[in-house]
């Protein structure tokens, strides 16, 4: 989402509850919005507007696992929905490319990279 705060815990657009209490998830993202969200056992994927994670530059997707944030390469427009099957992750949204090659607005990342899904959308 865009916040800068939960229920009073300093968040830049990313937070997690536990034990009822709301943490920030490090520097959280920034230069836009968090649209998706998509959870892989001990890794949270992020997907939105944004252009960094963690203080890193990132192309509008970004992973957290071991307390910071992994930007994933470049996704050429915006996130709108992330999903975990097996061993890849699925990006849709508004963009043409991912990680600088043709992708009509669906994407999947394996193995630190990512590819177009078909002939897309």
């Amino acid at each position: 989402g865009r916040f800068k705060a939960a229920c009073g815990a300093a968040s830049a657009n990313v937070a997690v509850l536990v034990a009822g209490h709301w943490l920030p998830l490090g520097e959280g993202v920034a230069g836009g919005v968090v649209n998706a969200l998509a959870l892989s056992g001990d890794q949270l994927f992020v997907g939105g507007t944004f252009r960094l994670a963690g203080g890193r530059p990132a192309g509008r997707v970004a992973r957290w696992e071991g307390g910071r944030w992994h930007p994933l390469g470049e996704l050429g427009g915006d996130v709108h929905a992330l999903a975990v099957l097996g061993e890849y992750l699925f990006a849709a949204g508004s963009f043409e490319t991912a990680g600088g090659l043709p992708a009509s607005h669906v994407a999947r990342f394996s193995s630190g990279r990512w590819t177009a899904v078909g002939g897309g959308v």
